[in-house]
């Protein structure tokens, strides 16, 4: 799938839905892991539909208006059943909001509440690549990540490059504890001056210890080197 049909189709709703075809849904998946503007529409998507949790709760409260003080009325004889009852003014507008506050709560009920759970439930049952971020780490320096994933299942690091004018780009890499070159990854300028995720492929590495080089290419003296600017250990660790 290209980026434009994806954008054409606006795939990201519709997958979170559920209303995309099997084979267009498989299409659209390996379409946005090699996308990072298809990956982020697809996560603010499902952000958009876990807040509406919130929204679910607040609808399944329906307010109480505060009980108005006691007012000194004038007893008079009621005749004619409960049709007259209905007719005195004082109990014809508390029976219409009454009225009005049943059928609002049966509309929540059986329609807009039901919808809701339906589409967080098959919002939440998507399944994503696993994120996991090495910002903090990179920030202080040490602590290790662990990037719990099962077998042969892809996963994406989240990492800061250092920009410097001397940079023409960079370029992520993933090195074992031997220091073979297990992944690589080119990161652009523009890609560079935000936080960049560095798509890994399943299968690729085994479960160890790891080490995420960024290495930047610089110009420098009519001649282009690359050197490394930051090195990030995480341990990847297989879960049933």
């Amino acid at each position: 799938m290209e980026h434009k049909d994806a954008v054409r189709l606006n795939a990201a709703e519709k997958y979170v839905l559920g209303e995309m075809p099997e084979a267009q849904r498989e299409e659209y998946e390996e379409h946005y892991f090699d996308c990072a503007a298809c990956a982020e529409e697809l996560k603010a998507t499902v952000a958009f539909m876990e807040s509406g949790k919130m929204v679910s709760r607040e609808r399944l409260l329906v307010p109480v208006a505060p009980a108005e003080p006691a007012r000194e009325r004038v007893a008079r004889p009621v005749r004619g059943g409960f049709f007259a009852w209905l007719g005195q003014p004082a109990f014809a507008g508390a029976f219409a909001a009454l009225l009005l506050a049943v059928v609002f709560v049966g509309y929540q009920n059986v329609v807009t509440i039901p919808q809701l759970k339906q589409s967080l439930a098959q919002a939440n049952a998507i399944s994503i690549p696993n994120h996991f971020s090495l910002l903090a780490a990179g920030a202080r320096g040490d602590g290790e990540v662990e990037v719990a994933v099962r077998p042969n299942e892809k996963f994406e690091l989240d990492a800061d490059f250092p920009v410097t004018s001397s940079a023409t780009g960079f370029v992520a890499q993933i090195h074992d504890a031997l220091g073979n070159i297990r992944f690589a990854q080119p990161v652009s300028l523009e890609q560079a001056k935000s936080s960049v995720s560095v798509h890994v492929p399943g299968g690729v590495l085994p479960a160890g210890k790891y080490n995420l080089v960024l290495l930047a290419q610089v110009s420098e003296g009519g001649s282009s080197n690359t050197k490394e600017v930051k090195r990030l250990p995480f341990t990847v660790v297989f879960k049933q």
